[in-house]
């Protein structure tokens, strides 16, 4: 009868690799989640903003007010890359759901001040904040285009 010996067992290094690498698989395994949208934080929503993105073949990205034609930003080829990159996120998601959908985004300000780019089909949202103060100024500038539109609207509605 022949004992089977494994030799790499005998050196402290290789062992110690072998299970961090299968700790590693197991841990991405099992975290994979279940499907399900994070939890959102619970601070109230204190201004609310649809949103639609439009892009050209020249490489423009407009940002729509809902999914109206009123274009409240437009970013040239080249330029917008967080916008482009945070949308991109939340497209994705309703791909690997197989959602065919052109649907606005909303653009939610919490009364903390944190921005929150959230997807009403999916339930999924990102947290802008935690892209740094720059990437926040963006979308903190559409907000501000969408109130200038809003109150130019109410003065020539008067």
């Amino acid at each position: 009868m022949r004992i089977l010996t494994f030799p790499f067992l005998r050196n402290p290094l290789l062992v110690s690799l072998s299970a961090m690498i299968t700790i590693s698989l197991l841990v991405g395994l099992i975290g994979q989640g279940n499907g399900e949208p994070p939890t959102r934080p619970t601070a109230e929503v204190t201004n609310e903003l649809l949103i639609g993105f439009r892009d050209s073949p020249d490489g423009y990205v407009t940002v729509t007010l809902g999914n109206t034609e009123r274009e409240l930003v437009t970013f040239k080829s080249g330029e917008g890359f967080f916008v482009r990159g945070a949308v991109r996120t939340l497209v994705h998601e309703r791909k690997i759901r197989n959602i065919e959908s052109q649907s606005s985004f909303k653009l939610e300000k919490l009364q903390n001040g944190s921005l929150l780019l959230t997807d009403p089909i999916t339930g999924y949202w990102l947290a802008l904040d935690a892209f740094g103060r720059d990437n926040v100024g963006v979308f903190q500038n559409i907000l501000d285009q969408s109130a200038e539109h809003q109150s130019l609207s109410i003065v020539a509605n008067k």
